[in-house]
C-alpha cells in the first residue's frame, strides 16, 4: 500500500483572497487542500476515510467562530470532537484574535493558535512547527528525535546520625556563710585622760579580803580588761601634777611653821 499524500482540511466558511493564495502555495508543495465550510463538513470527510486516523500528513485549519443555520460554533468544539473520536492530527486555529482561544494549547494536544499569514502557510505545507503540548501520535516535521537519557549516579545518603542527648545535672552550689561584722561601741574617756575608778562593792555579810586585782608587766595594775591603759606621756602628766602638789604641801607647811615661831617670840618679850 502507498504512503497516502499530505492532505490539508481548511474549515471557513468564508471565501477570502487570502485563503485562496494560500491553498496556492500548498499545492505547489504537493499538499492536496480540502476546503470544508463547517465542522459537519468536515465530520462527513474524515468519516469516510478512516486510514488518515493515523497519518502523520494529515492537517486540520480552522477559524475561531462561524455562525451556522442552527447557531453558532466554535474551534473548541472541532478540536473537542477530534480527539474524543481519535483523530490526533494537528490543528491550527487561524485568527485575528488569537488571545481568545490561547488557553487550546494548554488544553489540547498538537494545537497551534496563531494570526500569522507565514505560520498558517508554512503549518500547511507540512513544515516543522512547535507545538506547547506533543500527542502520542509522532507527526512529521513536529517530532524531535529522542535523546538518550543520562542516567545519574544514584547518592547513597547514609542516615543522618541524631546526636545523644547528655543529661546536664545541675551543679548545687553551697551557699557562702555569712559574716557579721561586729562593731564594738568605743566607750568613751574623760577629758583629763584618767580612767574613772570602780568601786567594788563589798556585801556586809562578806568579810573576806578582795582579791587584789592581776598586776601587768610594766608595774600598773588594771581592774577591770575593758579599760584601756594610760600611755606613757599620761603617766608622766599624772606624776608631775603629782610632785607639783607635794611642793606646793611642802612650802605650806614651811610657812605654817615660821609664823608659829614669831608668835612665840613675841609672847616672850
Amino acid at each position: 500500500m502507498s504512503t497516502p499524500e499530505a492532505i490539508l482540511v481548511w474549515v471557513d466558511q468564508h471565501d477570502s483572497a487570502e485563503i485562496t493564495r494560500s491553498t496556492q502555495v500548498m499545492a505547489e508543495k504537493g499538499v492536496q487542500v480540502v476546503r470544508c465550510r463547517f465542522t459537519q463538513d468536515l465530520q462527513e470527510f474524515l468519516q469516510n476515510r478512516q486510514h488518515l486516523k493515523h497519518s502523520p500528513k494529515l492537517r486540520i485549519i480552522t477559524n475561531r467562530v462561524r455562525t451556522t443555520d442552527t447557531g453558532e460554533e466554535n474551534a473548541e468544539g472541532l478540536v473537542q470532537w477530534l480527539r474524543t473520536n481519535g483523530w490526533l492530527c494537528p490543528v491550527l486555529v487561524y485568527c485575528g484574535k488569537p488571545e481568545l482561544c490561547r488557553n487550546l494549547e494548554l488544553k489540547y494536544t498538537n494545537v497551534l493558535v496563531s494570526k500569522s499569514k507565514t505560520i498558517s502557510r508554512t503549518f500547511g505545507c507540512m513544515e516543522p512547527c512547535s507545538f506547547r503540548r506533543t500527542g502520542p501520535v509522532a507527526v512529521t516535521g513536529t517530532s524531535q528525535p529522542s535523546q538518550p537519557k543520562q542516567s545519574t549516579p544514584k547518592i547513597e545518603q547514609k542516615p543522618e546520625q541524631k546526636p545523644q542527648k547528655v543529661e546536664q545535672k545541675p551543679i548545687q552550689l553551697k551557699p557562702e556563710p555569712k559574716i557579721e561584722n561586729k562593731v564594738e561601741p568605743q566607750k568613751k574617756t574623760p577629758a583629763n585622760g584618767r580612767a574613772p575608778e570602780k568601786k567594788n562593792k563589798v556585801s556586809e555579810t562578806d568579810t573576806s579580803p578582795s582579791p587584789s586585782p592581776p598586776s601587768s608587766e610594766d608595774g600598773f595594775t588594771s581592774e577591770d580588761e575593758d579599760f584601756p591603759l594610760l600611755s606613757m606621756n599620761e603617766i608622766d602628766q599624772i606624776i608631775s601634777e603629782f610632785d607639783d602638789m607635794e611642793g606646793a604641801l611642802e612650802e605650806k607647811k614651811n610657812q605654817d611653821s615660821s609664823s608659829d615661831s614669831d608668835l612665840y617670840f613675841s609672847d616672850d618679850d
